[in-house]
């Protein structure tokens, strides 16, 4: 029996579907890549799993750390492998560990997509739930810790506030993909996921068949269920989707706009506050009347002659004020709803503010040398 670390990155965490429907499989291989075909067939029946993810931390570590990132090792997921890794179907059937809880381990990194474990140390922690004594964990025992991981973050925001663009290089496993989030977050001082979710940060990978027509637009078939005719439309890529939605933020960041009061707001602070003795003096074009009471849905007056034998709607009020102009009552009591209206309507607007503020949108390109673009 082996031990397996694999990754679950394929530009979004995958781990959900792997655990829903019992499987394993590496990205790099689905996609036509036979980078680690030959460690794949060592994957046998019976062999323990575990889904990792390795990241850095410099906040929140249960040890003292010195202000100094630390590599950390998330097991997500743990199973045994039910059949020999199948190349015809590109993964292996996995039983997970049902109600399985992620462990963390510091100073433990495993980059690549898939390792197999030989450390035994790290088997025990990993498989058999051996705890790392943390009490003792000392920031100079850790063989992982990026010591020059603030210089290379500010130097990655510096250049992509000024080239607006930066390049990663090295051997294979030093972490370049993965360090683009810390990059990231360190420059937009906002969290990655946050970032993914509003579609501000896009991954892709320059693999063989990646070309062209993915990445800026291409013309794309659409075959008609019903008449079996095909026809052809224009799809954007990756590349002019973002553009586009960055070009939508900037047009929204430059305009300004000025948001109503709730009419509930105005209502009380132009209206039921000023109420004096119980009365309120409302000037008219020709004369004057007073509010006398207010309930929830009603306003009762009092003519300048003294007659109260009619009120005023609320609600009416409110549409009114919501839609800016009195479209509602015409003649009669129109000369009393339209004094309060102006009242409402002329502390009605907040201060103008800008619609949308200015937003970074971030593009990883990963094996951006091996493109077809």
């Amino acid at each position: 029996m082996e031990y397996w670390l694999v990754g679950a990155d394929l530009g979004y965490d995958n781990t959900n579907d792997y655990l829903e429907n019992k499987y394993w499989a590496d990205g790099y291989y689905r996609s036509g890549d036979n980078r680690n075909e030959a460690i794949l067939k060592k994957i046998k029946k019976g062999d323990r799993i575990a889904i990792k993810s390795s990241f850095t931390q410099k906040n929140n570590l249960p040890f003292e750390n010195n202000s100094k990132f630390c590599s950390v090792l998330r097991i997500k997921a743990r199973g045994v492998a039910q059949e020999d890794f199948s190349l015809t179907d590109k993964k292996v059937n996995v039983v997970w560990e049902h109600d399985f809880k992620p462990i963390d381990l510091y100073g433990v990194s495993y980059r690549k997509t898939i390792a197999e474990l030989n450390n035994r140390e790290h088997i025990e922690f990993i498989f058999k739930d051996k705890k790392q004594n943390i009490d003792e964990m000392k920031v100079s025992d850790l063989r992982n810790i990026y010591e020059g991981c603030n210089d290379m973050l500010e130097k990655a925001k510096t250049l992509l506030e000024n080239k607006k663009q930066i390049i990663l290089y090295g051997p294979a496993g030093t972490g370049k993909t993965y360090n683009t989030k810390n990059i990231i977050e360190n420059h937009s001082n906002e969290k990655y996921d946050d970032l993914k979710n509003s579609g501000r940060v896009k991954f892709v990978t320059f693999h063989q068949s990646f070309a062209y027509e993915d990445f800026i637009e291409g013309i794309k078939p659409n075959l008609d269920s019903e008449s079996s005719e095909v026809s052809y439309f224009v799809e954007s890529g990756v590349f002019k989707k973002m553009s586009k939605l960055a070009e939508a933020n900037f047009k929204k960041s430059n305009k300004k706009t000025s948001y109503k009061k709730d009419f509930e707001m105005v209502f009380e602070e132009q209206i039921v506050e000023k109420m004096q003795d119980d009365k309120l003096k409302i000037d008219t074009q020709r004369t004057y009347f007073y509010i006398t009471e207010i309930t929830e849905r009603t306003i009762f007056f009092e003519k300048a002659g003294g007659q109260t034998n009619h009120s005023l709607s609320v609600a009416s009020l409110k549409r009114m004020y919501d839609s800016g102009s009195n479209n509602i009552i015409k003649g009669g009591l129109s000369v009393y709803y339209e004094p309060i209206l102006d009242i409402l309507l002329k502390d009605s607007q907040l201060d103008a503010i800008e619609i949308e503020p200015l937003q970074n949108h971030y593009l990883i390109i990963d094996e951006i040398n091996r493109g077809n673009i």
